[in-house]
């Protein structure tokens, strides 16, 4: 794989269908979430070790339904190694999915996902003031 020393992040977005750790190509067959990480991990992406890697899964995670609940209104760079020389072969990922394990990830069939477009419209508005994990939390409001 590429190595990536010039970049200061990895943003890796994936939409399809999927199950709890697996999501479906364009074949219908499943690949192991774990796998596609593995492919960003410090053994394979030196030069990303040390930097963010963000990942976006807009895939089901099971057959579950979650019907949510009303709720009120709401109130309103590279860490310095210190001499280290191994690090562990997973770091620096964040891994955000639409629901929790064993539900369905909601959709509308003319707009699209409902997590995507929180997502966009949550970036479009913040991006210029907030950090990334900033906007997610928003996202997740």
């Amino acid at each position: 794989m590429k190595e990536h020393y010039d970049y200061d992040a990895c943003f890796i977005c994936l939409l399809s269908h999927g199950e709890e750790g697996y999501i479906f190509g364009t074949d219908g067959k499943r690949i192991p979430l774990e796998e596609i990480f593995m492919l960003f991990g410090n053994t394979n992406c030196k030069g990303l070790i040390g930097k963010p890697k963000i990942f976006i899964i807009q895939a089901c995670r099971g057959g579950y339904l979650d019907k949510g609940v009303q709720m009120d209104e709401p109130d309103g760079g590279g860490i310095p190694t210190r001499g280290v020389t191994q690090v562990p072969s997973m770091s620096d990922m964040l891994i955000c999915y639409p629901t929790q394990t064993g539900y369905y990830a909601w959709r509308n069939r003319a707009r699209g996902s409902w997590y995507i477009e929180a997502i966009v419209q949550v970036f479009m508005r913040y991006a210029k003031n907030e950090d990334v994990c900033a906007m997610l939390n928003r996202v997740s409001l």
